[in-house]
């Protein structure tokens, strides 16, 4: 079974915003004080902008696939479900 979830600086209410909107099936966590960030050390793009980072995490909590994308979000997507698909078929 393949498993989503987003986590970003937003809001709650941003994120609700958000995942309606798009019409997401997973959830979103809200990282207000950027500790994720600076935990998994997402930079950010020319000192200004926060970074754009997708990590595929297995059952036990390593690390499999990261994808630095800024511009293209539809790519970390179809990026994560691809390493997903890898995963669950090993």
């Amino acid at each position: 079974m393949l498993k989503f979830g987003g986590v970003s600086n937003g809001s709650s209410s941003s994120h609700l915003a958000f995942a309606n909107k798009n019409k997401l099936q997973y959830p979103l966590l809200c990282d207000k004080n950027d500790s994720l960030r600076k935990a998994f050390k997402v930079p950010k793009v020319l000192g200004l902008l926060d970074g754009r980072v997708t990590y595929v995490i297995d059952r036990n909590g390593f690390v499999k696939h990261i994808f630095r994308d800024l511009l293209n979000g539809p790519e970390h997507i179809k990026e994560a479900i691809r390493v997903l698909k890898e995963i669950q078929n090993q």
